[in-house]
């Protein structure tokens, strides 16, 4: 269940930019290169451990901890973006936008259709 999760907390936070076709982000290229140094943080601090003296890997598994969670934070923040992108792209360009400072009703492309009274 551990590891779902975490599989999970990799893939999840990118669903909105997937959504938009973008299959691998900046945010989860963040993570996954922070999750590898948090890795070789664990691994380092078990060989300290046994080894019995001091050594960096608090910095490695803090800096893991941190890059990953700022993955998470940038692809939740970009995921509206990416949404965006797919349903701007696949819209109806006769959508109509009023303009009730112009009196009119237009489409995307600027194109008049009514004006108002």
């Amino acid at each position: 269940m551990l590891a779902a999760g975490l599989l999970g907390s990799l893939a999840l936070p990118s669903a909105g930019e997937m959504n938009g076709g973008k299959l691998v982000t900046l945010g989860m290229g963040l993570r996954a290169g922070s999750a590898i140094l948090f890795l070789l943080g664990v691994g380092e601090s078990v060989q300290c451990f046994f080894a019995e003296n001091t050594c960096g890997a608090a910095a490695r598994l803090f800096g893991g901890a941190l890059g990953y969670g700022t993955g998470i934070i940038y692809d939740i923040a970009t995921a509206a973006t990416g949404a965006e992108d797919v349903y701007g792209r696949h819209s109806s360009s006769r959508a109509a936008h009023a303009n009730p400072v112009a009196g009119t009703i237009t489409t995307r492309e600027g194109s008049v259709i009514a004006k108002l009274a």
